[in-house]
């Protein structure tokens, strides 16, 4: 009988440890991998005793598996899918903060912006930039009495007229490229005529 009471209390503490685990297990693709040794570890905690009461070998898991070496792989995985999410929210951020930060300051001189694309390279500096922008239509609104009308005919090869000059966009860019510090070449402003 002393033998069932060991084999119970062994189950038992194995059952503890397991739930003891399980509550400090962080979320993510390695619980799964995690909970299967978990399994693997009770199986034998239950199997192993009756094993070496009816076998006069003793069984040892730890010849079977290299439980330390699967806690050290497992431990490893977490703490770099950990990284690489925190790394990934921070650029999000990063990102969403940079994009409200030139919409702002692009409004304040004049201009809506309806779509805007950042690349950004290792140590978030900007890589390219790429803006679909529109007066404001308060500026628009501010027109004062008109002293000449200027009426010209457009052939069909013309281009569009655009609200936006192309000097304004080169003051933009230039404006971009001394605040934000990226290469005029890879600024991209283009006028969004869906809205003019």
């Amino acid at each position: 009988m002393e033998w069932i009471s060991d084999w119970v209390q062994g189950i038992i503490v194995a059952v503890i440890i397991v739930t003891i685990i399980e509550m400090i297990l962080p979320n993510g693709n390695s619980k799964k991998y995690i909970k299967v040794v978990i399994g693997i570890y009770i199986l034998f905690s239950i199997i192993v005793p009756i094993i070496n009461k009816f076998n006069s070998t003793k069984f040892d898991i730890n010849e079977i598996l290299d439980l330390e070496k699967y806690a050290n792989e497992i431990s490893i995985q977490t703490s770099t899918d950990l990284e690489n999410n925190n790394e990934e929210q921070i650029k999000n951020m990063y990102e969403t903060g940079l994009k409200q930060d030139i919409k702002s300051k692009l409004n304040d001189k004049g201009y809506n912006i309806s779509n805007m694309d950042i690349e950004l390279e290792e140590e978030y500096k900007i890589k390219k930039i790429t803006i679909r922008i529109n007066k404001n239509e308060k500026e628009n609104e501010n027109i004062k009495k008109v002293d000449k009308i200027e009426i010209r005919v457009i052939k069909e090869k013309e281009e569009e007229i655009k609200n936006i000059t192309e000097k304004e966009i080169e003051e933009l860019k230039d404006y971009i490229n001394s605040t934000y510090e990226v290469k005029k070449e890879n600024i991209i402003i283009e006028e969004d005529t869906n809205d003019a």
